[in-house]
């Protein structure tokens, strides 16, 4: 993978049932930026509030364009969030 020619440590997920257990080890490490592929952002969006809630210093989490095509995974997220803070739900 090209992230270790720049030596930056990956995981590979494999599973999308395995997002958490990662996700763990890696704020374990202590790791302040997560890059995930966009076809995770699903996964994580779930585990990442039930898990950073205890956490101090959380790790920045980017959401990268998937190679299999741009999804609206970061749009509906956004949307939702928003949503949320206004009292009203939004429409497109």
């Amino acid at each position: 993978m090209v992230f270790s020619l720049v030596g930056v440590d990956y995981k590979i997920i494999e599973k999308h049932e395995d997002t958490k257990l990662i996700l763990e080890e890696i704020l374990r490490k202590g790791y302040k930026i997560v890059l995930v592929d966009e076809e995770l952002a699903g996964d994580v969006y779930k585990v990442r509030e039930r898990v950073f809630k205890d956490l101090k210093e959380p790790p920045l989490i980017v959401i990268m364009p998937s190679l299999s095509g741009i999804k609206s995974t970061r749009l509906e997220y956004l949307k939702d969030l928003v949503s949320k803070a206004v009292g009203a739900r939004l429409k497109w």
